[in-house]
């Protein structure tokens, strides 16, 4: 609670909420996710946009003692494997003869989930960023 993450967190869902419903908004995010997963697959990592560029990294073995930027990498691993996990499935579903809406909408629990982590992570990044931008050593350090 220190931290006021949760707070942020919620500040940030909820004005996901006035421009709609949660779920659209989520889904609206899920289906970039998906369409950026794609650019990784097909070869074209290079057109992906900043925010998502940690989908195209490799998984990496993860020192948790190395700094903030170690948690980051974490959330990053965590939101990556959601948005492939929901990329496949999605892909599994129209490849075995569902309509493109069908498929969508049977994966929803997945593509959501993918969108909530990727929230998630750049509340983390930008949390981190902010507090390693505090000038005063014996702040940046509360």
């Amino acid at each position: 609670m220190a931290s006021y993450i949760s707070e942020i967190y919620g500040v940030a869902i909820g004005g996901c909420s006035y421009e709609g419903e949660n779920m659209v908004m989520l889904l609206q995010l899920a289906r970039y996710l998906v369409k950026s997963v794609e650019l990784v697959k097909t070869g074209k990592s290079k057109k992906l946009g900043p925010m998502v560029s940690y989908l195209a990294e490799p998984d990496t073995k993860i020192d948790l003692t190395s700094g903030p930027e170690a948690y980051v990498k974490v959330f990053q691993h965590e939101a990556r494997r959601q948005a492939w996990k929901a990329t496949d499935k999605f892909h599994k579903l129209i490849e075995s003869g569902q309509s493109r809406d069908l498929a969508w909408n049977n994966c929803a629990v997945e593509l959501t989930r993918a969108s909530r982590l990727h929230t998630r992570l750049y509340i983390m990044e930008t949390f981190i960023r902010r507090v390693s931008s505090i000038s005063v050593p014996s702040i940046q350090k509360v």
